[in-house]
């Protein structure tokens, strides 16, 4: 499965809502709408999307976001439809969490 066209940007490596509706086959106005509804923390928010624009056909800016790689998968999950299906069945499992444990010796 073919992923975004991906940039990097200050380092950090992100797509576009443009890219993303592209190829989930979306409308970008639905897009945008989906990003700003989106149920997660602010600061997940602002670490994961950026507002952005991007001239038009006309030379019109209009609006758009970059997205990180996690905030692309977040977003992804609450798609539906067989794009959606096989992003999600294409996603890498969740790193298990591993605890330490600290052991004091005793002299």
């Amino acid at each position: 499965m073919s992923l975004p066209v991906i940039t990097v940007n200050n380092g950090i490596v992100v797509t576009t809502s443009r890219e993303v509706a592209k190829h989930f086959d979306k409308r970008h106005d639905d897009l945008l709408r989906a990003v700003k509804n989106l149920e997660c923390s602010e600061g997940f928010r602002l670490r994961n999307f950026t507002e952005s624009s991007y001239l038009n056909q006309q030379g019109k800016s209009q609006p758009m976001y970059e997205m990180t790689r996690d905030g692309f998968s977040f977003l992804g999950m609450g798609f539906t439809g067989a794009k959606a299906a096989r992003f999600k069945a294409a996603l890498p499992p969740p790193i298990p969490l591993r605890i330490a444990r600290h052991h004091v010796l005793s002299a």
